[in-house]
This record gives C-alpha cells, structure tokens and sequence, in this order.
C-alpha cells in the first residue's frame, strides 16, 4: 500500500509547476502568488530598496528615490491584450506616493497613495503597444530624502495581462 501511495504523490506533482502552496498561473498570469510563470528576477539600486521573493509574493521597499528592479526572463506578445496589471498590498505608505515604470514600452504609473492593508489593482493601458518584448519594471518611492528601505513597502501577488 505504501508503495502505491508513493506512485500517487509522484503523479500528483510530476509536470506541476507552481509553489508549494499550489498556486498555477493561467496562459495571461505573468506571476501568481509564487508561481513566476515570467521568470522575473530583480535587482536594486542601493541599501535604500529592497526586493526579495518570498514563496507566495515579491517583497518590495523603497527609500525615496531609489530603483527596485523587475524584469521578466521571457518575452510576451502585448498585440491581444489591453491592461498589464499589478495586483498587490500595501503594507506601509508613503504620502508621496509610490511610482512603477513599465520600461518598454516605457509607460509611467504613480499611485498615490498606497492603501495600508488593502489589495490594490494598478494598471498600465497598453491596447495602443503591439509588440513582443520583455516586461521589465522600475520601481520606487515617489520622493527624495526618504531613507531606509520602508518608507514604502508592497507585497505583490500577481502580475497579468488582460
């Protein structure tokens, strides 16, 4: 009986890919509370901004001015879709407000300000771009002068198209 419980669980997650929450992205799902179907990494500008990848979402804390970096590993075909969306959670705000720059095309988005706890939805318009490129993201809080990496902190859990 073991024996044939261990071929289950073998089936089970053989060809999966997801976290081990079992979060699947859908075919427009970029990233999905861990499963980076875009393979984003990142990168930052400074001790002043942090990024991390936790195992349901991308941490991101800014300093006033300084860049946090996402990109994508894969390219995507913007012609069908209209919005790219970012769905996160604010978790510290900052009054100024915290930018993100899709960088090609190069789009810019400010959202001011970030709600404290609550899921938000931010969205680029992207129905006029047709063409096939890497998502690439910049990122940071919306001032200069700020130090230390919280004076805005979100939590994102999915990155789409639609």
């Amino acid at each position: 009986m073991a024996i044939i419980n261990q071929c289950s669980l073998s089936i089970l997650f053989l060809g999966i890919t997801g976290s081990w929450e079992g979060y699947v992205g859908g075919a427009n799902d970029l990233y999905y509370n861990g499963a980076n179907n875009a393979k984003f990494s990142g990168s930052t500008q400074s001790s002043l901004s942090l990024l991390r990848f936790d195992s349901n979402q991308i941490y991101v804390g800014s300093g006033g001015n300084n860049n946090v970096y996402l990109k994508s590993g894969n390219s995507y075909n913007l012609t069908p879709y209209s919005r790219l969306n970012i769905q996160f959670v604010g978790v510290k705000t900052w009054s100024k407000g915290f930018a993100i720059n899709l960088d090609n095309p190069h789009i810019s988005l400010v959202t001011a300000p970030i709600e404290v706890n609550v899921q938000q939805t931010v969205y680029f318009n992207i129905s006029a771009h047709q063409l096939t490129t890497k998502i690439n993201f910049t990122m940071w809080a919306n001032s200069s002068g700020t130090s230390g990496t919280n004076a805005a902190q979100i939590y994102i859990q999915r990155i789409y198209l639609s």
